[in-house]
């Protein structure tokens, strides 16, 4: 988890939206905190919706918000998108530079 500190929107069910300003980790203890004291489920995602599940999970939330239900479209989306990231993640963790024009994945070599 990123360790800068940024805004974060939370949503609880039946409490609403609020903005966080913190780290990843106390966002994440802050919406944890809110579910449970509200016995519901809440969300969280960066208020600059510099990723594409931020961009989701807000478009998600503002129907929620505004009454309605969520198409099960968008959760999907959520999901896909989620799982890219995590993906980028890890390569971005694991692929370092090799000598010269190489990149090393774990025993592998690749040419660029």
């Amino acid at each position: 988890m990123s360790t800068e500190t940024t805004t974060w929107k939370i949503r609880v069910a039946g409490y609403g939206t609020f903005d966080f300003i913190g780290t990843e980790a106390e966002a994440e203890d802050m919406r944890c905190h809110k579910a449970r004291w509200e016995q519901a489920i809440a969300h969280k995602w960066r208020a600059d919706l510099a990723r594409e599940s931020d961009r989701i999970m807000a478009a998600i939330a503002e129907q929620l918000d505004a009454g309605g239900g969520a198409p099960s479209a968008l959760f999907a989306k959520l999901r896909k998108a989620r799982a890219a990231e995590a993906q980028q993640r890890y390569v971005d963790a694991n692929l370092r530079r090799g000598s010269g024009d190489e990149l090393e994945h774990g025993p592998y070599r690749y040419q660029i």
